[in-house]
């Protein structure tokens, strides 16, 4: 029965050191790839026709990746492979498949700034600051050490490795946010090269959201202070080291009230 062969390929992904949750998450897209087929004695006997419909149907990428590889999974399990044909078929509905974004709530700019002014840890401040007015990813942030920043011509430079492993630069101007400019002044000249400015990407996330806000939502306020100030998207895309408009144009049109 379908259940049991289940049960085997669950006992199989512990075999392969998955973690508790991917364990989880594949066994439940297994099963959903196996809808209809609740009398199949032999792992095997599945109908890989029907398999394939079912994941055809799936429209977006990340439950798409993770169908697939709970598939693949399965195939090594009982040790069954796929023919190129279907192998082709798979890569080019990968292809087709598209991004699930998140419903963000309406998020008040003078709210969350207010909430940022009032906190008494200094560096939890500081970190959220940072990423309001550079527009800097919460991973980006948390890196950056005292030798990564260069003062000079009332700017600081941030030296950091961006996405995908390029090295990238931000700016704060003293023109544009003397508070924050003096603070981060004062810091690095009094920390070590080694010492990091800012605190963890996680506890800055769990911070964040327990404060009704999250890192990525100080990111598109970043967006909206940016094109307020220089009316140019494409200037605002640069800052923001995106690879398309169209992703600049959500930060944009993101639910961020700022007045």
């Amino acid at each position: 029965m379908k259940y049991n062969i289940l049960d085997e390929y669950k006992k199989y992904l512990v075999l392969c050191g998955l973690t508790k949750t991917t364990v989880t998450t594949y066994h439940n897209k297994m099963d959903n790839l196996l809808k209809g087929q609740n009398f199949i004695k032999t792992g095997e006997e599945i109908d890989l026709i029907m398999v394939l419909d079912i994941l055809s149907k799936i429209k977006y990428k990340v439950y798409f990746s993770q169908s697939k590889n709970a598939l693949l999974y399965y195939l090594k399990c009982f040790d069954m492979t796929l023919t190129n044909k279907q192998e082709s078929i798979i890569k080019e509905l990968e292809k087709t498949r598209v991004k699930k974004y998140r419903k963000l709530k309406d998020t008040e700019y003078k709210k969350v700034n207010a909430t940022i002014q009032r906190l008494k840890n200094k560096k939890l401040k500081l970190s959220f600051l940072t990423i309001m007015e550079t527009g800097l990813r919460v991973s980006e942030l948390s890196q950056i050490k005292a030798s990564d920043c260069i003062i000079g011509n009332e700017k600081i430079k941030f030296h950091f490795i961006g996405k995908g492993g390029k090295a990238e630069s931000a700016i704060i101007e003293k023109v544009i946010s003397p508070n924050l400019y003096k603070n981060l002044e004062y810091i690095i000249k009094h920390s070590l090269d080694d010492d990091k400015l800012f605190l963890s990407a996680n506890y800055l996330q769990l911070k964040a959201k327990e404060y009704g806000f999250t890192c990525h939502t100080l990111r598109r306020i970043y967006a909206k202070k940016e094109y307020k100030r220089t009316r140019s998207k494409k200037q605002v895309k640069e800052k923001l080291r995106h690879d398309s408009m169209k992703t600049t144009n959500r930060y944009l049109n993101s639910r961020v009230k700022m007045d």
